[in-house]
This record gives structure tokens, C-alpha cells and sequence, in this order.
């Protein structure tokens, strides 16, 4: 008698092994980035939004923390500590602040001996700024394909619909309305550098 199941038995685990690779694959390309909306963009920051949640990126919201929250978990913190995690995740998803000089030193300062340094130090400290951690698969390129390049005048002749196109000043390259993460390993930085709480909230 023919035996079926010994033919079956192999195919159906080579699926499930596909699967399951698809399925880290999918995992591994969803990523985070840190945007900032620079001083003289914020005036903007309803059209960038509008132009991140159509172009299939997210804003973190608590209700993930929420769900990502198991009961055990839930339970093992005292009301009060419950409170205090689902505040510093609403202001994770998004915070408005502005940083001294020392801070904005600290932020750029793999740009530290460049001419471009000084300006950026200066012009970030100047006034409010918005910075946004964003979520979506190849977030990475996805985000540095919806900015533009970081010369203004560059990013409206080649690429008219991009936000620093739409948003920078092309007088002054610095002033380009936004910056993004350029890897997935400086974006866990930069997050970092903006959200110190978010390595507890990720991974609580």
C-alpha cells in the first residue's frame, strides 16, 4: 500500500519552513526611525503628517504598547507604575522640544569638524522642533525616498513632490525641514538621544 502521508509529511514541512522564513523576513524589514521636523518646518507639521500616514509609514501610538502589554505583565505593576509607562509612551510617539546647544552638539556629532557643524548646532537650538519615530517596512529607504536629498535645491529640481522640496529653504542647505535616520543602527540612537525611555517601552 502506497503511503501518503510519507510522501506528504515532507512537503507540507518544507511549506511550513518557507513560511515560517517569509514570515521572519517580513519581521526583520519592518523597521524604526527617528524624524525630526526642523525649527522653521514646524509651521508644516500638518501636511508632513498627512504626507507620513499616505505614504504607508506610522506614527507609534500607545494603544500598540497596550496590546503589546500581556495580562502577566499588566498585573505585575502597580496601578501607579501602569500610569506612569502609558504616559511616557504618548510622549514617545511624538515630542515637541527644544534643545540647547550642547544638546544639538550631542545629536550631530558625527558632524563634529565639518563647516556644515556650526550651523546645524546653531540652527537647531533656535527655536521648537517636533521629532516623530516612525514605523513601516524598509522605513529606512522608504523615508529617505519621501524627503528628498538633503540639498533643497537638488531635491526641487529632481524631485519636485519630495517633502524638502516641497518644505526646505534653498538658501541655506542646513535648513532642509527635516532629517531622518539614514540606517536602521543610527536610528536606534537617535531614538534613543530623543525618547531615553523607549528601550523599556520596546521591549517591556
Amino acid at each position: 500500500m502506497f503511503d501518503w502521508f510519507a510522501v506528504t509529511r515532507p512537503t507540507q514541512a518544507l511549506k511550513e519552513v518557507e513560511m515560517e522564513k517569509e514570515t521572519q523576513e517580513i519581521e526583520v524589514s519592518i523597521q524604526r526611525i527617528l524624524v525630526i521636523v526642523k525649527p522653521d518646518a514646524v509651521q508644516h507639521l500638518k501636511d508632513i503628517e498627512d504626507t507620513i500616514y499616505s505614504n504607508g509609514f506610522e506614527i507609534l501610538q500607545a494603544w500598540e504598547t497596550v496590546l503589546e502589554l500581556s495580562l502577566d505583565k499588566i498585573t505585575s505593576h502597580g496601578n501607579g507604575d501602569l500610569d506612569l509607562i502609558l504616559r511616557q509612551f504618548i510622549q514617545f510617539q511624538k515630542r515637541h522640544v527644544t534643545l540647547t546647544p550642547e544638546q544639538a552638539s550631542e545629536f550631530y556629532q558625527e558632524l563634529e569638524g565639518s563647516p556644515l557643524f556650526p550651523l546645524l548646532v546653531t540652527y537647531m537650538s533656535s527655536g521648537p522642533l517636533v521629532a516623530l519615530c516612525l514605523m513601516r517596512q524598509d522605513a529606512v529607504s522608504g523615508w529617505k525616498a519621501l524627503m528628498g536629498p538633503a540639498d533643497t535645491l537638488e531635491a526641487r529640481q529632481y524631485y519636485p513632490f519630495s517633502l524638502r522640496a516641497r518644505f526646505g529653504d534653498p538658501n541655506h542647505q542646513h535648513k532642509n525641514a527635516l532629517h531622518g535616520s539614514d540606517s536602521a543602527e543610527s536610528a536606534v540612537r537617535e531614538i534613543h538621544f530623543f525618547f531615553p525611555e523607549s528601550e523599556y517601552i520596546l521591549f517591556l
